[in-house]
């Protein structure tokens, strides 16, 4: 399956400059922070995670599909967090069952940790943290192949890559792979069904919000969580000048948030770091980048605009979850870029 290609990829004289853009963009934050007190490691590791973007031309040479890839690499990760999680439960006071679940967090492809945000209970999540990004991938590829064709197997998976999901205790994740796949089947649908879905959609959202805001803390501000970031967010707007406004300090810079009380170069809130780093102009020319690697394609047509709302609700994620400026956050990116510029975009089957 792995070997299977995408057809009609671009020509090799097509240039591509979302890359050169963006690393140009990150060059400049890096340069910028030289003079200043920035953290120097958290510079090179943003400036350098960027170049994994040129790897599209070698996605794009060797005609690599990335669609397969992702979706065996999401299936690894719901085997690992399966793993796991259950070793947390029923082994974690076994000796060398210890050993390795150390070995699993040390190389940050699982942890436990414990959230409060049912009732004032902790409640222990276990799960996948940085390479969950490929199950949502998973997630939304499988939905696009399923509704055309129909098998047990990928209904399966797809039970699996929701159940990997809510076990890693990403609220934002398990949200917005509820919107994608809303978004999708009701954008495939027509007449009574799109209405069906649409009111069972609202009713249980109306039911989860009722719940969450009745029985939970999950939109709490004294969630622990909810807190930090919302600490982090009015600490930037309290210190935001004109000159950081369209400027910004450069890659690394220190600031002072009220959400864990001392400074600090990196938060949860990927964009509000950016801005932070590069200026807001800048910021956004990125963004703009990332979301159309080349403005002359039909961004709607076919499943493009599937691709589309994926990747956007993916940067909503990153909103308060750092899953875009690292290594497997840049793999999704380059997975999105090949899919929304290859010319046979049909899902794989």
């Amino acid at each position: 399956m792995l070997k299977n290609a995408y057809e009609g990829r671009m020509k090799k004289s097509e240039i591509i400059w979302s890359p050169f853009v963006i690393i140009s963009i990150f060059i400049y934050g890096f340069l910028y922070s030289i003079p200043f007190n920035n953290d120097a490691g958290l510079a090179k590791q943003y400036l350098l995670s960027t170049l994994n973007l040129l790897m599209i031309f070698f996605i794009n040479h060797y005609k690599i599909n990335m669609s397969d890839l992702s979706e065996f690499f999401g299936k690894v990760i719901v085997l690992v967090s399966a793993v796991y999680f259950f070793s947390n439960i029923f082994f974690a006071d076994i000796g060398y069952v210890k050993t390795a679940l150390k070995i699993f967090e040390s190389l940050n492809s699982s942890v436990s940790s414990q959230r409060d945000f049912i009732s004032d209970e902790n409640i222990v999540k276990f799960g996948a943290i940085s390479t969950v990004s490929f199950v949502y991938v998973a997630w939304c590829l499988t939905c696009i192949r399923i509704s055309s064709a129909f098998t047990m197997k990928d209904l399966a998976w797809l039970i699996l890559y929701g159940l990997t999901i809510v076990i890693s205790g990403r609220r934002g994740l398990a949200l917005i792979s509820l919107i994608f796949a809303f978004s999708f089947f009701y954008l495939r649908s027509n007449g009574l069904i799109k209405f069906s879905l649409l009111a069972f959609f609202s009713s249980i959202t109306y039911l989860v919000l009722s719940w969450a805001l009745s029985e939970t803390l999950l939109f709490s501000v004294s969630e622990t969580s909810n807190f930090t970031k919302i600490g982090h967010l009015f600490s930037y707007l309290e210190q935001l000048s004109i000159s950081k406004f369209i400027f910004g300090e450069g890659l690394g810079a220190y600031y002072y948030s009220h959400g864990v009380g001392r400074e600090l170069s990196i938060t949860e809130l990927t964009f509000i770091d950016l801005s932070r780093f590069l200026g807001v102009p800048l910021t956004i020319i990125s963004i703009i980048y990332l979301v159309f690697p080349k403005f002359y394609v039909k961004a709607f047509s076919g499943n493009r605009k599937y691709y589309l709302i994926s990747f956007i609700l993916y940067l909503a994620l990153s909103m308060t979850n750092p899953v875009l400026i690292q290594s497997y956050g840049m793999l999704v990116i380059l997975w999105y870029w090949a899919s929304f510029m290859a010319r046979n975009d049909q899902p794989n089957k």
